[in-house]
């Protein structure tokens, strides 16, 4: 404790030793927030909350036991004409101590007299006056009596925000608030006499006629956040400053450049404080002159810094790109993302560029190794690939997503079209090496499971109630992103990998997910279409797989992902009722892939695993113990449209039928761009060939040229399954979450939302997922940054008593004076939690392309 403290706490530890009862009296409040932790050990603590009557029963029940009472009796408000304590009073020993006289009598012999004097008559709390001895200035006395904040640090950062200028105004307390800057953080005088580039700030007050000091308040906070700025930018270059900047700097002592970079993180910490970080930051680039005049020096990169130097930074890591330099640039970026308050601010795009670099980096680290080593064969290929390879495809629909956020590509678009090259060669080489090994061999699955014996595994083993989901074009990559998304639900969940049935095509690889499909799947021609059956029935359709499951579980309950998603949970566990086996089927991704407007798909991937994700938490409360998740197949996923140049076409003169990725039947004679694989070597029995094409290239069949699957690349072969074990959470706690989007309206594409609840003793953190949605239904937006926010589950851990925003980039077309929703549900058990409508008050047009 302080000097004061100590002092104040032995006088009040002689009055209770003294007289066992005592009331202190603070009717001008100077000890109201610290008084407790002043009480002495030992010692019962009451006090005054707006009751007398509640503290008189108080008092009377603590003065109720046989031994003599030692208990102090706080009041801090004027005693009443009626005093209901009057006769507490009387029976007790009176406390009384004025701050003032507390400063004289503590501080004497430690601090000048005059100092002590300024002390004394300046500051209104104990706070105050101990953040007035921290300094060796007048100035932070006067401004105690001014500012909420206690310490000279808080002063500072109150002042950069603006919120005290009416009262500085009032009291002509400008030239304090310089005082206090020089002495703490070795602030040069004068201030500068240019107008700032724009009024930072807007007061209730004139600030023309009300201040008193030379220069307008801007001038003096932008005087002040140029000089702690440069403090900190000499903190983490040592003192390496370009000449531009160090000619604006004055160099404080060690302590005070200490004290300066406190100032600038404990501002950039303040809730809402990083637009007024920006807002600053932008100005002192204007007022220097720094836009487009600066170059990286060494570890710039590792101070929060302003526009100008993000675009010095970013053209370094470009140049790092260049130079195959991946990781780190990757390295850069991602500390940007962490330290630059402009991330954190929608409008200034520096969130969307940094993610987007981030991005590219990325993909380049992941694809610069090349397809596999020394790998010839297709079991040891698929292997490598379950292990690393996928991550490649994961960063390439990583960069696409985080493109669709860039306004522009502005001086990225070499790089986005260097990541894009590389990623299609690597592609290419994978495929090309994939292929011939198959057509020289056969399509070994080495130790990876197959497709067919996923049902039988890991759904048809007796025990508890199971639901089986089926999702169309589930990529392993994305599977491994709704186990991630999972592990909120339960800690119980694995990721395994399959190798579906050739061709990768949904008749055969959702017949190949149904009992009895490791022995009894068979392929044939029925015409030229390709006939599915399994131990010896056709499955064609639905029903048909459906059928199959009743006849090996019972009672089978099918519902597709949208219709679950609406339901609640107790309309959904009316819906399941005591069903053996609860079959969910999803063709939202392939759907999104097949749209052909894939720069809006690369966001619908996400929405369907956190849709998942969020079904399943419900599916937990409605009685299921387990999910198994698994695709028919998996898909390639380009940055645009192949050319005429990869499209081959189909064997001449064969009988069957041909997809984009793949032909299936007997005779003819291929393409020399194509292989011929026999449908037994691929595991399944039977005298069909398979004809594919070499590389990355489709045949003419029609459709899109930049989402597809029917092949045998790995891409499309593998496919995630998804276990979890799940158990139905506890009984919730009554947590409603309040969602506020800024300015109460959708305007651009994109936009802030926050979230708050009220904890209590039991819950003081909550996990959710938020959707942004139209009329509750499919999103319209996703979260691409915020407090708690992680890009790895989707969720968002929300602390009470928080206001925790969250950034949005719009996915869909919005139209004017339509509505979005967003709805906040509990991670863990899919409970609704809170909802917001926000207007959209102009059109939001969502580009088609990014080429």
């Amino acid at each position: 404790m302080s000097r004061m403290r100590d002092y104040l706490g032995d006088q009040l530890a002689r009055k209770v030793k003294a007289h066992g009862l005592v009331v202190w009296s603070d009717p001008e409040q100077e000890y109201a927030a610290v008084w407790p932790s002043l009480i002495p050990e030992g010692v019962r603590a009451e006090g005054f909350d707006g009751s007398w009557y509640e503290l008189r029963r108080r008092i009377e029940a603590a003065l109720g036991s046989d031994a003599p009472p030692k208990l102090v009796v706080y009041v801090p408000v004027p005693e009443p004409d009626d005093d209901p304590l009057a006769e507490v009073r009387r029976a007790s020993g009176a406390f009384k101590l004025r701050l003032a006289t507390l400063a004289r009598r503590s501080l004497k012999g430690r601090l000048p007299e005059a100092r002590i004097a300024e002390i004394a008559g300046g500051a209104r709390t104990i706070e105050q006056a101990e953040a007035a001895v921290e300094g060796a200035s007048q100035a932070d006395v006067k401004l105690a009596g001014l500012l909420e904040a206690t310490d000279p640090v808080g002063m500072l950062v109150e002042v950069l925000t603006g919120v005290a200028d009416d009262r500085l105004d009032t009291r002509q307390a400008w030239t304090a608030v310089m005082d206090l800057a020089r002495h703490l953080a070795g602030l040069s005088a004068p201030a500068p006499t240019a107008e700032p580039a724009r009024t930072l700030f807007e007061s209730a007050g004139n600030h023309q006629s009300a201040q008193p000091d030379t220069e307008s308040p801007d001038l003096h906070r932008l005087h002040l956040f140029q000089h702690l700025l440069l403090c900190d930018l000499a903190r983490v270059t040592e003192d390496a400053l370009p000449e531009s900047l160090a000619a604006a700097w004055t160099r404080p002592t060690a302590k005070q450049r200490g004290e300066a970079c406190k100032v600038v993180k404990r501002l950039i910490e303040g809730t809402g404080s990083s637009a007024v970080y920006g807002r600053l930051a932008s100005d002192v680039d204007d007022r220097l002159g720094l836009a487009g005049t600066l170059e990286w020096w060494p570890n710039v990169h590792e101070a929060a810094g302003t526009p100008a130097i993000d675009e010095a930074i970013l053209a370094h890591c470009l140049d790092l790109l260049e130079a195959g330099r991946y990781t780190h640039a990757l390295g850069i970026a991602e500390l940007r993302l962490e330290l630059s308050p402009s991330t954190q601010d929608p409008a200034s795009g520096w969130g969307s560029r940094w993610r987007a670099l981030a991005a590219v980096a990325g993909l380049h680290a992941e694809v610069s190794p090349g397809a596999p080593p020394d790998l010839n064969d297709s079991g040891s290929m698929l292997a490598w690939y379950v292990e690393r390879g996928w991550k490649a495809d994961r960063a390439h629909r990583r960069m696409e997503l985080a493109c669709t956020a860039l306004r522009t590509f502005g001086q990225m678009e070499g790089a986005v079209v260097s990541a894009r090259t590389a990623y299609e060669n690597w592609l290419e080489n994978l495929l090309e090496r994939f292929v011939a090994a198959v057509t020289d061999g056969v399509l070994d699955t080495g130790h990876l499971m197959r497709q067919g014996d996923v049902h039988d595994r890991y759904v048809g083993p007796e025990g508890g109630r199971t639901a089986y989901v089926l999702v169309d074009a589930l990529r392993y990559e994305l599977g491994a992103e709704l186990a991630d998304a999972l592990g909120e639900v339960t800690d119980r969940v694995e990721l395994h990998a399959a190798v579906a049935a050739a061709p990768t095509i949904t008749q055969v690889g959702m017949a190949n997910l149904l009992p009895g499909a490791s022995t009894g799947l068979r392929l044939a021609l029925d015409g030229d279409q390709i006939a599915v059956s399994v131990g010896g029935g056709a499955v064609r359709t639905v029903a048909d797989r459906r059928d199959l499951l009743k006849a090996r579980h019972g009672n089978v309950i099918d519902l597709d992902l949208n219709e679950a998603s609406q339901m609640g949970e107790k309309a959904l566990g009316d819906t399941v009722g005591d069903a053996d086996l609860v079959l969910i089927r999803s063709q939202e991704m392939d759907a999104a892939g097949e749209s052909g407007l894939l720069s809006v798909a690369w966001a619908d991937f996400e929405n369907v695993v956190s849709l998942l994700a969020r079904v399943i938490a419900r599916l937990a409360q409605c009685g299921v113990e387990r999910v198994v998740v698994s695709a028919d197949h998996g898909f390639i996923a380009l940055s645009s449209d192949l050319g005429p140049d990869r499209t081959v076409d189909a064997p001449n003169g064969a009988v069957g039928t041909t997809k984009r990725r793949v032909f299936v039947g007997t005779g003819g004679t291929p393409n020399p761009a194509t292989s011929r694989i026999p449908l037994a070597s691929c595991g399944i029995p039977g005298d069909l060939d398979l004809v594919v094409p070499k590389g990355l290239a489709v045949f003419k069949a029609g459709g899109r040229r930049q989402f597809f699957h029917g092949g045998i690349s790995p891409q499309e072969l593998v496919v995630p399954v998804v276990v979890a074990e799940l158990e139905q959470a506890s009984p919730p706690q009554k947590v409603e979450v309040a969602v506020t989007v800024a300015g109460d309206r959708i305007m651009t594409g994109v936009f802030a939302a926050s979230l708050s609840f009220v904890g209590d003793l039991f819950v003081q953190e909550v996990t959710v997922r938020v959707v942004a949605g139209r009329g509750g239904g499919q999103p319209v937006a996703r979260i691409v940054s915020g407090d708690g926010y992680d890009p790895h589950s989707g969720a968002v851990m929300v602390a009470a008593n928080e206001s925790q925003v969250l950034t949005f980039q719009v996915t869909e077309n919005l139209d004017a004076d339509s509505e979005v929703e967003l709805q906040v549900f509990e991670a863990k058990s899919g409970r609704k939690l809170g909802s917001a409508v926000a207007p959209v008050a102009s059109r939001v047009v969502v580009e088609e392309s990014l080429d």
